[in-house]
């Protein structure tokens, strides 16, 4: 793969973005713990050897570039078209909460506004990637298009990460193509006003396909190994009132304070619409509560033990 990689690198050269300025600017809502927890399990199934990653809608590169930091051995194939339109799209931002963060002073902003504008969304991107040349490969094009070259120049990524077009024909065409990688993506939590459109595009094909779900907030991957009928995802603070009405009346507020406390580290299951599980970590351990009704209430330990597991695990590694 490492030579198919060279060639790519050639296919789809950088522009010269020497002198550029950078900005480590995203738009993610959170959850990218997920994607290196996979990552971090690729690499040991692989026992260090290189890792290679498809991802689809990169923007200005600053997830890239935090995965690139975090494991040495990664390397990337990024789709993005990088249209014109983002020099007017970023105009929406400023004094936004997204921005305000990263840039407290309003000349600052402006400044990300007037590069985007002036050295161009792509090169602003990937100015952001200065010294990760030789492990990032940005692809100026349109997914699910810019797929098939890529697989019939030899390509085969190891995940498969969309943040693109919001639309399912990007996770078919991933999966015919590379029926081996994991897929994953962001927008879990996005359009609330509109319906949850990922949301509603990933249960649909996981459905069709035969995967189970988990997301943490923004961020959301496919297990080929999970009940499907399960959606395992970070809990929020809707979900409280859900444990507490499915408890016996005593134990309701002690359950609500406990999760309140621990809300942050809380995965809950839910079969269809259903709330049918929860746990938390405390302590580096596992506590569970299982709400199932018998036939499915070792599912809902299981699917929910391992996902908890497979956190302690990242934890323990990251410390």
């Amino acid at each position: 793969m490492k030579h198919i990689f060279e060639q790519l690198r050639h296919q789809y050269p950088w522009p010269d973005v020497t002198g550029y300025s950078a900005h480590d600017f995203t738009l993610g809502g959170g959850g990218r713990e997920l994607i290196e927890r996979e990552l971090m399990a690729l690499s040991q199934q692989k026992g260090g050897a290189p890792l290679y990653m498809l991802e689809v809608g990169c923007f200005m590169c600053a997830s890239t570039r935090r995965w690139l930091q975090k494991f040495d051995n990664l390397y990337i194939v990024g789709v993005d078209p990088w249209p014109d339109s983002l020099k007017e799209q970023v105009l929406k931002y400023v004094d936004r909460p997204l921005l305000n963060r990263l840039y407290p002073h309003e000349k600052d902003q402006q400044q990300f506004v007037e590069d985007v504008r002036t050295q161009g969304p792509m090169e602003t991107g990937l100015a952001n990637l200065k010294g990760f040349e030789d492990r990032f490969i940005p692809v100026k094009a349109y997914a699910p298009d810019a797929f098939t070259p890529l697989a019939e120049a030899g390509f085969i990524p190891d995940l498969v990460y969309i943040d693109g077009a919001k639309q399912i024909e990007d996770l078919e065409e991933a999966s015919r193509l590379w029926p081996t990688a994991k897929i994953t993506g962001d927008d879990w939590h996005w359009g609330r006003t509109y319906g949850y459109p990922m949301r509603k595009i990933v249960k649909k094909f996981a459905s069709n396909h035969g995967f189970g779900i988990e997301a943490n907030w923004a961020t959301w991957v496919l297990h080929k190994d999970m009940d499907t009928s399960l959606i395992i995802q970070a809990a929020h603070k809707s979900d409280l009132h859900k444990l507490t009405l499915l408890v016996p009346d005593q134990d309701a507020e002690s359950v609500k304070s406990y999760y309140q406390e621990n809300l942050s580290r809380t995965l809950v299951a839910y079969d269809g619409k259903k709330l049918v599980g929860a746990g938390t970590l405390k302590g580096g351990k596992i506590d569970l509560i299982r709400i199932a009704q018998q036939t499915t209430v070792k599912a809902v330990e299981t699917v929910l033990t391992d996902a908890l597991e497979r956190i302690v695990a990242a934890t323990e590694h990251k410390s």
